[in-house]
């Protein structure tokens, strides 16, 4: 049977490089989704360091490990220019930073994170 992996992202758009579809249309590749594959998504009004930022929302199933989508989303906020990207895997919660973050890291707070 073919692994099922369900994620949700939020990813931020103050100082993303990438508008909405052009994110969607990485996230397909990204995480080897076809056409008509499981993908929904919508920009809301999400908050970070206190302050409010449009977010993506994005939910997805992949056929990728734990490990492999960890990797991925944590390639994608470097190019992203995202400090981190909430995210959660099946139902459960973490922050994955970008290679090299230098700054302290803060833990998942459900309160922050915007579901569809």
């Amino acid at each position: 049977m073919k692994r099922k992996t369900k994620v949700v992202l939020n990813i931020g758009l103050n100082n993303n490089p990438l508008t909405p579809g052009e994110i969607v249309d990485r996230a397909r590749r990204i995480f080897g989704l076809k056409p008509g594959e499981f993908m929904e998504y919508k920009v809301s009004e999400g908050t970070y360091h206190d302050s409010p930022e449009d977010t993506l929302v994005l939910r997805l199933i992949c056929s990728y490990k734990l490990s492999t989508v960890t990797d991925k989303i944590e390639r994608a906020a470097a190019v992203m220019n995202q400090d981190c990207i909430g995210a959660k895997i099946d139902g459960n919660g973490v922050l994955i930073y970008r290679e090299n973050y230098k700054e302290p890291r803060q833990s998942f707070n459900p309160k922050y994170f915007t579901e569809l």
